[in-house]
């Protein structure tokens, strides 16, 4: 088990839970430093781009992802 910040420490963070380590290894590797509302609507913006595209790149999921922490980019949901 490890301890995992809902809301992550580099965003000023302090609540934790504690998590299985290959679970929250996952986590980070598919959603960074992400908060569980910014994964929801980041899981929806990606099935949307699933539906629309035959290809996604790092850069669009990058681009979602950063438009979901609030640091705008172009994405159109």
């Amino acid at each position: 088990m490890s301890e995992h910040h809902i809301i992550p420490s580099s965003r000023g963070g302090k609540e934790v839970c504690e998590l299985p380590d290959n679970f929250h290894e996952a986590w980070h590797i598919c959603f960074q430093n992400l908060t569980p509302e910014e994964v929801c609507m980041f899981v929806r913006m990606i099935q949307n781009l699933m539906w629309s595209r035959y290809e996604i790149t790092w850069q669009d999921i990058n681009m979602i992802i950063n438009h979901v922490k609030g640091k705008g980019g172009d994405y159109n949901d």
